[in-house]
């Protein structure tokens, strides 16, 4: 019976922590809702002449190397030990 009793307590304290975690969190929530007042934009300023042709840059090079990758993967199927060396080689030389 006194282990019963144990477990139950040890049940509630869980609860109650819980709860005041609960609590906790929307007390959270409430304060990041007030501090979103309607002073802050919805939306970030649209991205300038600059930013745009970076992003360019980094998405040609992305797809550059996607393109890369996916010959090498075909590539490999195919190769013996000294080709998968050589072809290893060859990316560190690029670097």
């Amino acid at each position: 019976m006194e282990r019963k009793d144990r477990a139950d307590d040890e049940e509630e304290m869980m609860a109650a922590e819980m709860a005041e975690l609960e609590r906790m969190d929307q007390a959270q929530r409430d304060m990041d809702n007030d501090s979103e007042g309607s002073d802050r934009d919805a939306l970030p300023p649209p991205a300038n002449e600059e930013e745009i042709a970076e992003a360019r840059e980094i998405f040609k090079k992305a797809q550059e190397d996607l393109k890369e990758r996916n010959r090498m993967k075909e590539l490999v199927k195919d190769a013996n030990q000294s080709d998968l060396q050589a072809m290893i080689n060859a990316r560190l030389a690029k670097r």
